[in-house]
């Protein structure tokens, strides 16, 4: 492929691009308000409302969900003073919690087309690569959610911007922007920020090393030092915690979580069918073999093997691959399939619409292992990994997918709890209502309705006999709760809609869904309405 020389400032603001943008814009804020608060975003939230009162998260409104006092002590903070801040701008409300989230997505993809294009020179894979990532359902789903991982996807490619120019030339925007970037990463996300500068730094050292540079970098880390000293401070002095992050339990375990990173990696994010182009001579020589992707394959290998080395989190943790990786991938994508259209461009055209419209590049080599029965021949040594397979498989990972589901207006499920808790004379009651929900947004629903309750989880086959109220799915296999608690009273939550974050470790299945004619059982004893007899009700 015959590179195209050009003016790399322009480029990325040319109507085709910014059609791009505009798209993106349209998918990115469509109904950005109109969907639960999620699992994982009541953290970003909570922290961020206890920001406001306390200055930093301390605990103190809780919504039921965090002890009182509790400070955060496994991850770093940026990311929440920013929520706070667009609290502070423009009030509480789901949208807010999103927005800068949402402006950092955006923002990603218009210096990913000046990025591709600054590296490669060539007009036609910047906008290849941007498309992709503008048609990935992977960059939406985490690029709406009030989480840190559109803020890493636009950090990554800024600070290898910033290091590779720094490998041209010295010049002092470069110097003071790579103290600041890394900065800026260290405090959204410490253990992701490692990630990135050791691929950095096993790129410099493997394939651009040379005393000048050498020199220069480790003078600029070491000002970036500095700036670490309050985390090290509170987190290392004060918290006591680093040390409670334990590394890989065995040589097994590592190997265990390096398995399941790449797993993911190849299965999620680079389909294992675009590794048969290796054979390809001109795809090996353009694409692997080129040198420009080395950083990107440097950074991409140690977002795969830092975490597995340090255990900090179980794998597989492929919301963290996704962050760090997902426009390197779409750029090494994207070069592929554009050498592939010089010659081939039925089958470069067949597998861009799969890539976009259908989840089967990736899904497809799991048929033969669900047809070995792999699952069931494994001993796995966590719970989570069960059924892995089995949810990888599920078509449920495509554009159009994700546009159906911001195009419809959901009921949500708090929606149809809290009216029923009312009519029971429940709502206004300081009772715990033990439920299979997931209690972390039914408890912030409940914290900014300003109502007494509490939620906790419950096992299904482990029941607290002696609760005043439960909140459970009404399924056939829990029917022994009834049967169990003859004296209490049942209400039947009929056909409501479920929007939920979909809480499972497979990426593919990670993902907002609809659940239509669910059914909730509503139990409680005569004790919770009476108010007269509240005294014996659950506390924590």
């Amino acid at each position: 492929m015959k590179e195209r020389k050009g003016k790399e400032s322009a480029v990325y603001l040319q109507w085709p691009f910014i059609i791009l943008y505009v798209i993106a814009a349209i998918l990115l804020f469509t109904k950005l308000d109109d969907r639960n608060i999620g699992v994982d975003e009541t953290w970003t939230v909570i922290f961020a409302e206890n920001i406001l009162v306390n200055g930093y998260p301390l605990i103190t409104n809780s919504y039921g969900f965090f002890q009182q006092g509790f400070v955060p002590w496994f991850d770093s903070w940026l990311s929440y003073y920013l929520v706070a801040a667009f609290y502070a701008m423009f009030g509480i409300s789901p949208l807010v919690s999103r927005l800068p989230f949402v402006l950092a997505s955006l923002g990603t993809l218009v210096f990913f087309s000046y990025f591709v294009y600054w590296l490669t020179r060539n007009k036609r894979l910047a906008f290849l690569s941007s498309f992709l990532l503008s048609t990935s359902y992977l960059f939406y789903l985490h690029g709406r959610q009030s989480r840190y991982f559109s803020l890493v996807m636009f950090l990554v490619l800024v600070l290898v911007y910033i290091y590779l120019q720094l490998l041209r030339e010295s010049r002092k925007r470069y110097s003071v922007g790579f103290i600041i970037i890394n900065t800026i990463f260290f405090y959204i996300h410490f253990q992701i920020w490692a990630a990135v500068v050791l691929g950095i730094a096993l790129h410099f050292l493997f394939f651009s090393f040379s005393k000048k540079n050498f020199k220069k970098l480790a003078m600029l880390s070491a000002a970036v030092i500095p700036f670490f000293i309050p985390f090290f401070y509170y987190w290392a002095i004060i918290g006591n915690s680093l040390g409670a992050a334990s590394g890989a339990a065995s040589v097994a375990g590592f190997f265990l979580r390096l398995v399941y990173g790449s797993y993911y990696f190849f299965i999620l994010l680079f389909p294992l069918v675009f590794l048969l182009f290796w054979f390809h001579k001109r795809i090996r020589s353009e694409v692997f073999l080129n040198r420009q992707y080395y950083v990107l394959y440097s950074i991409i290998a140690s977002s795969i093997i830092l975490p597995s080395f340090l255990g900090l989190n179980p794998l597989p943790e492929p919301r963290k691959t996704v962050s760090i990786v997902l426009p390197l991938v779409c750029l090494l994508i994207a070069h592929i399939l554009l050498v592939l259209s010089e010659k081939k461009k039925l089958l470069s055209y067949g597998l861009l619409i799969l890539l976009i419209f259908s989840n089967l590049v990736y899904v497809l080599p799991l048929y033969p292992l669900k047809l070995m029965d792999l699952e069931t021949r494994v001993n796995y040594d966590m719970p989570y990994y069960s059924g892995f397979i089995d949810r990888t498989l599920q078509p449920r990972s495509s554009l159009l997918q994700f546009l159906s589901e911001i195009s419809v207006d959901y009921e949500s499920i708090h929606d149809s709890i809290f009216p029923v808790l009312q009519e029971q004379g429940l709502d206004s009651l300081p009772i715990t209502i033990y439920t299979d929900l997931d209690r972390s947004q039914i408890s912030y629903q409940a914290g900014i309705r300003e109502l007494p309750l509490r939620f906790k989880l419950i096992e299904p086959d482990n029941p607290v006999l002696n609760a005043s109220a439960y909140l459970l799915n009404y399924e056939p296999a829990k029917r022994f709760y009834p049967d169990a608690l003859p004296d209490y009273s049942q209400v039947i939550i009929h056909d409501y809609q479920e929007t939920v974050w979909q809480d499972s470790t497979n990426p593919v299945y990670r993902r907002y869904k609809k659940d239509e004619q669910r059914t909730m059982l509503l139990l409680f004893n005569s004790s919770a309405v009476d108010k007269k007899e509240i005294t014996g009700y659950v506390q924590e």
